[in-house]
C-alpha cells in the first residue's frame, strides 16, 4: 500500500518490494526479483521506475514477459494515485486484486488460498471503516493510512475466525503446543514430537520482562529462586499437558528421540513424567 500512496512517507526497503514483485508476477523467481528491484525501485523516493529503460541484456535476464506484468502493475499504481484520496482503504485491496492480481500471468490467479487471504483483508479493512468512519470522508487517503499503521504495528489477529471455522476436518494441522492451546479446538489423535526434550518445560530467558516477578500478585521485594523457577516450570508442564490431553478425543502418540540436535541424551521432566505412568500403570514399554 505505501507505493500507492507516496504521500504516507512509507519507504519500503528493496528487499521487501523484491519479495512483493516475486510474489505476484509468475515469471519471476527471487534472484530475478531482487534484480529487478535493485535496479528499478528508487529508495530514496519510493518509486518504481520503468521497465523500459533498463539494459537491454538485462530485461532479457529479467525476461520481456515479466517486464510486461511489472509495467502493467506500475501503470495502475500510478494511475491509482490521481483518486487515491476518493478511495476507502477496502477498495483499493479489492481493485488492486481483481484487475492486476487476480489476472493471468499474476500468482494470484490461481491460487485459491492466496485469493482468500486477500478476502479476508479487505473485509478487515471494509469492518475497519464502517466502524471507524460510518459515513462519507472528504479524504480516505488518512483512513487508508490508520489503517496500515494498525496492521504494520500488529494490532491485526493474524488468526482470521473464518478461516479457523472453514478448515478441513481431516486436515492435519501442524504447531507448537500453545499455539494449538489457543485455538481451543479437539482432535481425534495428537502426536507430541520430541517428548524428551526440556524444551517442553523451560520458557525463554526474560530477565526484563519476567512474567512471574513483574506481575501484579508476585510480593514486592520477594527474591525470586531456582526452586521457585522450578516449581514454576513444573506447574506450566503440568497444564500445558492436561490442557492438550483434554483436548483429545481418542489418543496421543509420544514421540521419543535418544538424543537432541547437538547430540546429547534427552530425559526430559515429560519424559520421565511419561515413564512413571507408564511403570505405574503396567503399560507397554515405551519405544525409541
Amino acid at each position: 500500500m505505501g507505493l500507492a500512496y507516496p504521500e504516507w512517507g512509507f519507504i519500503p526497503p528493496a528487499v521487501d518490494v523484491a519479495d512483493a514483485l516475486y510474489q505476484v508476477i509468475e515469471e519471476l523467481d527471487p534472484i530475478r526479483a531482487w534484480l529487478l528491484a535493485q535496479i528499478i525501485y528508487r529508495p530514496g523516493r519510493g518509486e518504481l521506475g520503468s521497465f523500459d529503460a533498463i539494459k537491454t541484456d538485462v530485461r532479457q535476464r529479467i525476461t520481456h514477459r515479466a517486464g510486461e506484468k511489472f509495467e502493467h502493475l506500475r501503470a495502475w499504481l500510478i494511475n491509482y494515485q490521481a483518486e487515491a484520496n476518493q478511495t476507502p482503504p477496502d477498495h483499493f485491496l479489492s481493485r488492486l486484486f481483481g484487475e492486476v492480481l487476480a489476472q493471468p500471468g499474476y500468482r494470484f490467479h490461481t491460487n485459491l488460498d492466496a485469493g482468500r487471504i486477500v478476502a479476508e483483508l479487505v473485509e478487515s479493512a471494509a469492518k475497519f471503516r464502517k466502524t471507524l468512519y460510518p459515513r462519507r470522508v472528504d479524504e480516505w487517503s488518512s483512513v487508508g493510512q490508520e489503517y496500515f499503521d494498525l496492521v504494520q504495528q500488529g494490532m491485526l489477529a493474524a488468526l482470521y475466525v473464518a478461516s479457523w471455522r472453514d478448515e478441513e476436518k481431516d486436515a492435519v494441522f501442524i504447531a507448537p503446543a500453545h499455539t494449538f492451546l489457543m485455538r481451543n479446538r479437539q482432535v481425534d489423535y495428537q502426536f507430541w514430537l520430541d517428548v524428551g526434550s526440556t524444551h517442553w518445560w523451560e520458557r525463554l530467558e526474560q530477565p526484563l520482562t519476567h512474567p512471574y516477578v513483574l506481575a501484579r500478585r508476585y510480593p514486592a521485594r520477594e527474591v525470586w529462586t531456582d526452586d521457585r523457577e522450578y516449581e514454576a516450570r513444573r506447574e506450566a508442564l503440568c497444564r500445558l499437558v492436561v490442557g492438550l490431553a483434554r483436548r483429545c478425543r481418542k489418543q496421543v502418540f509420544a514421540g521419543i528421540a535418544d538424543l537432541s540436535e547437538q547430540g546429547y541424551e534427552q530425559r526430559g521432566l515429560l519424559l520421565q513424567v511419561i515413564q512413571q505412568v507408564i511403570q505405574r500403570h503396567d503399560l507397554p514399554e515405551v519405544e525409541d
